[in-house]
């Protein structure tokens, strides 16, 4: 009565068990197909069976608890996670109590209903309900029958295997008659489970266990009615078949990935990300463990020589075993693990890699190529020998027909990717051995059309052939005689030139004579490279396009430094006395020695009145220009996108779209400065300037403190662009696209502080090695210089401001991801792999020298960067609660003291306390940048950065052999210890 291939329709609770009962509102209802009998029955029929507890990981709510939830959420009411029914009930569950409903939503919705009306909860296949129940007995009688049929088929199949095989006529005969008994004793298993409900609750919830038949064929069939066939088209799209196998028929799911990043089946692939061997996700579907071979083969290798195409195998792993609940194959780590393998003499059986991964490549203008990776079943689960293969394979030409053929091997499984040349593929063709393809360019052939011809001179042509008869030519006759038909333009125009380059004392007949002697003995032999040279129209006109650009480029830079210029002595005549103005402003030389654009560009001296008076901000905006073109091209961009914006900003009509693009520009710009100061911060702390109206902080007059105090000024100039925007055009576009340029521009600040940190430790290792010395490093003076900078853009924003609000929540995402990353290797000390075993199993210790030392010279560079993270952490916590908690309707004409602060010292912790729901948005924050979750929150979805500048002050002494325990004592006491007193599914 029941059929092999299960329904469509997932089986659930009927109609009459899903539907409100009318007896909730005190009105009693009979069903047809049940007695009042047999109802009130089943009701009061006890249980054994108790109701779930709640979980841990939701406390009672007391006062205290209702005092702090807002009043919206009190109105809600109480949310049970055991029976919860609606979505959006489920999202306030989450959203209040921090808690994830319990089981799915078929199950609360029965035990909702169970309990509203006043019935005892019994488990899934308890449940009271007469067509449940009657079902069930049915499936049960089915069951009990297939049981039955099991025992007898078994028993037939030990009396067959039992007896002579002379009875059954040949040992051929019985083995067929004991496959087709065994497919029989199959399908009998399987009808027995298709229709248990516990069975489908399972599979459709993830908990099936693969080991079991039923549980395979129902995952078989649901792989079999969608990405099988997705699978069978991409073959024939790609043409796998017949290009690499003449024949496939496959029996395994296989999936690509590579970290995180799920590959679909036929997709291109970013060559810095195929660089490193993928990860296979390979589900059988058939019981036992095999042993399989991984392949890797490139279907298009252009071979220019012949004109055609071949193949490349890029990798080969063998005797890699799995199983229906083994199904991972990482092949980084396997081929680690080969490798260390190979280093030892002894063959052991972690030897697995054959051809160890070379990278996907491709040269530029070539089509995409096929990267196809085969999973190869071993017949009979014997190993290969690695050694032979690693003897008879090759990576160029290989062949897999003559491969699986001559290893006897069985096609189960394949997937498929795609790449082509891109931005990073020079890159890795560097890294990999690949310098001399890397200039090699693929074109197509141009192939010249034939000259046309006009209808009537076709027509003509015709005419005359078929009207006239062969005749003799007299070769006395001469040669150039009329033919009776005019000449074409063509043949005047060549006359015309033969006649006007005939030389002196030739005549033209002569001439025309030498030129077909001349013409007879053919073109020239030209090599195959020039034959195949013509002219790209479409290089020039780019080529030319990016010199104009450059040029224009080059004059916006002048034109600026003009303006600035003449801004300049403007505010000089009118500052300075009546009799020092002659003096102030020279007239330009008309010498003609001199060039004028460099007389131009000098910047006047001012008077000695002038220097006794205070500096004006444009006097000291002037200098902090001049300081950044000292930087080379990326601070000239700074300069000039600078001034371009404070000129836009004066304007009486803002014009928002030149604001906006002249504000892009500046911090973008400004997030290539941080790099230098990383760099260059030992040879800017020691060089002194000499410009008394250079903005410094404190005595410290050297180029670091000034180009610092310059940062801070490009970096207000954006805040007060970035509010003027706001106030202008409130929520459009222009504003983001601000704050995102400002959240890139932080996350480069903290790439800086890393580079300083590492530069630091490096330095310190190199002097210590030449002076045979321990050497120990307290801090780098790059990283906490940038630090303070960072920690001070923040207290440039008002938290009376809804888009600084956004602002800090983006820069607080971004600092909470790199400190949740070094506090994962502070703890366990390795950073977080990308799969489960990675995480678990920590990396072998180094035993080369170089490699103790470079990890050495690494935790050193970690201790520096994490002292320097908490700065910024304390800074961020710190002003937390004027921008993170629920501001109220009303605000203060006033703007924050706090918010504007552009002190060196961090500010003190502010008097406003963090609020619950603030603090578990951070701490979730944290946790999902720690641990490295996919779920998303509201947090993450707010993506804003500021910027702080400050003078650094002393930094805390601590040993460096204590700097990983106190940096995970200084995060866990800013951001909160009672998050790990909380359940796990608190996080989510």
């Amino acid at each position: 009565m029941a059929s092999v291939k299960p329904s469509v329709r997932q089986f659930s609770a009927c109609f009459r068990c899903v539907r409100s009962d009318a007896s909730f509102n005190g009105v009693s209802r009979r069903f047809l197909s049940s007695s009042a009998a047999a109802r009130d029955e089943l009701q009061t029929t006890p249980s054994s069976t108790s109701p779930p507890p709640p979980p841990s990981g939701a406390p009672a709510k007391g006062d205290a608890a209702s005092k702090e939830t807002p009043e919206y959420m009190q109105k809600w009411g109480k949310l049970d996670p055991n029976a919860v029914e609606e979505k959006r009930d489920e999202r306030r569950l989450v959203r209040r109590e921090g808690i994830q409903p319990i089981g799915s939503r078929r199950r609360r919705a029965v035990i909702a209903r169970s309990a509203a009306a006043n019935a005892e909860q019994l488990p899934f296949e308890q449940l009271p309900y007469q067509c449940f129940q009657e079902a069930r007995k049915v499936l049960l009688a089915d069951r009990e029958e297939k049981l039955n049929e099991i025992k007898t088929q078994i028993s037939r199949i030990k009396h067959l295997e039992a007896q002579d095989w002379a009875a059954t006529g040949s040992q051929a005969k019985k083995e067929t008659r004991l496959r087709s008994m065994q497919n029989h004793l199959n399908e009998l298993i399987i009808l027995a489970d298709i229709n248990d409900p516990a069975v489908k609750k399972k599979f459709e919830d993830g908990q099936g266990d693969m080991n079991k038949p039923i549980y395979r064929y129902l995952a078989d069939q649901k792989w079999r009615k969608y990405k099988r066939l997705i699978l069978q088209q991409r073959i024939e799209q790609f043409n796998i078949v017949p290009d690499l196998l003449p024949s496939l028929d496959p029996i395994a799911d296989v999936d690509l990935a590579w970290g995180r990043s799920n590959i679909p089946i036929g997709e291109f692939v970013d060559s810095a990300m195929s660089e490193n061997p993928p990860r296979l996700n390979v589900q059988t579907f058939e019981r036992g463990q095999k042993l399989v071979t991984v392949v890797v083969v490139d279907a298009d290798v252009p071979v220019p020589e012949k004109d055609s195409l071949t193949y490349r195998c890029h990798y080969i792993a063998s005797n890699i075993p799995i199983a229906p609940d083994q199904t991972s194959i990482p092949l980084n780590m396997i081929q680690q693990q080969s490798r260390k393998a190979d280093k030892s003499e002894v063959p052991t059986e972690e030897q697995k890699v054959a051809l160890s991964w070379f990278p996907p490549w491709a040269n530029k203008g070539a089509p995409y190529h096929r990267m196809a990776i085969f999973v190869l079943e071993q017949k009979d689960a014997q190993p290969l020998s690695i050694i032979d293969i690693r003897k008879k394979e090759k990576r160029d030409g290989f062949i897999l027909r003559s491969f699986v053929d001559r290893m006897n091997l069985k096609p189960i499984g394949v997937t498929l990717f795609r790449t082509k040349w891109d931005e990073n593929m020079e890159g890795v063709m560097k890294r990999n051995g690949l310098k001399s393809e890397i200039n090699v360019e693929f074109k197509r052939k141009k192939i010249e059309p034939l000259p046309y011809k006009k209808r009537t001179e076709r027509m003509r042509g015709n005419g005359n052939e078929a009207s006239m008869a062969p005749r003799t030519v007299d070769s006395d006759a001469n040669r150039f005689a009329s033919s009776g038909h005019s000449p074409s333009p063509e043949t005047i125009a060549l006359a015309l030139a033969i006649v006007k380059t005939t030389p002196i004392g030739v005549s033209s007949r002569d001439y025309v004579i030498q030129l077909r002697a001349r013409l007879k003995r053919g073109q020239p032999a030209f090599t195959k490279i020039e034959q195949e040279r013509y002219l790209d129209l479409v290089a020039y006109w780019q080529h030319r396009c990016d010199t104009a650009e450059q040029k224009c480029g080059e004059l916006e830079k002048r034109v600026a430094s003009l303006e600035r210029s003449v801004h300049c002595l403007g505010q000089l005549s009118q500052d300075a006395p009546e009799d020092d103005r002659e003096d102030s402003v020279a007239l330009p030389s008309t010498s003609s020695k001199k060039k004028g654009p460099a007389a131009a560009s000098k910047r006047p001296r001012r008077s000695k009145a002038q220097v006794a008076k205070p500096p004006t901000p444009e006097e000291t905006l002037e200098e902090d220009l001049q300081l950044f073109e000292t930087l080379g091209n990326h601070g000239m961009m700074v300069a000039q996108h600078c001034w371009t914006t404070q000129v836009l900003l004066r304007r009486n009509d803002l014009n928002t779209d030149a604001i906006c693009g002249s504000v892009v520009s500046t911090a973008s710009a400004l997030s290539q400065i941080f790099p230098i100061i990383a760099a260059n911060h030992d040879r800017l702390a020691i060089r002194t300037i000499h410009q008394p109206s250079l903005s410094h902080f404190g005595k410290d007059r050297s180029e670091l403190s000034c180009l610092i105090s310059a940062c801070a000024r490009t970096w207000t100039l954006i805040i007060v662009a970035l509010d003027k925007l706001e106030e202008d055009s409130p929520g459009s576009r222009h504003s983001g696209m601000i704050i995102f340029e400002c959240v890139k521009l932080f996350s480069c600040a903290l790439d800086a502080i890393r580079l300083a940190s590492r530069q630091a430790a490096w330095k310190k290792s190199g002097s210590s090695r030449s002076n045979s010395a321990p050497g120990s490093i307290q801090e780098s003076v790059g990283a906490r210089s940038i630090a303070h900078l960072l920690a001070t853009f923040i207290g440039h924003l008002e938290k009376d401001s809804p888009i600084h609000h956004c602002l800090f929540e983006g820069i607080a995402y971004v600092l909470l991801e790199r400190v949740g990353a070094q506090l994962y290797h502070c703890t366990f000390g390795h950073e977080r792999g990308t799969t489960i075993e990675e995480r678990i199993i920590p990396p072998p210790e180094p035993s080369d020298p170089h490699e103790i030392a470079r990890k050495a010279t690494d935790d050193a560079a970690t201790r520096l960067e994490v002292k320097a993270l908490v700065i910024i952490l304390e800074r961020v916590m710190g002003v937390a609660p004027l921008h993170s908690n629920e501001q109220p309707q009303f605000t203060k004409k006033g703007k924050s003291t706090l918010a504007r602060t552009v002190s060196m010292k961090n500010v003190s912790t502010t008097r406003v306390k963090l609020s619950s729901l603030a603090q578990e948005r951070l701490q979730r924050t944290l946790i999902s940048c720690t641990f490295g979750h996919q779920d998303q929150d509201d947090f993450m979805d707010i993506l804003t950065k500021p910027v702080n500048m400050g003078r650094p002050p002393a930094a805390p002494k601590v040993k460096d052999e204590d700097v990983f325990e106190w940096y995970q004592a200084q995060v866990w006491r800013l951001v909160g210890w009672e998050i790990l007193e909380k359940d796990g599914e608190w996080v989510h």
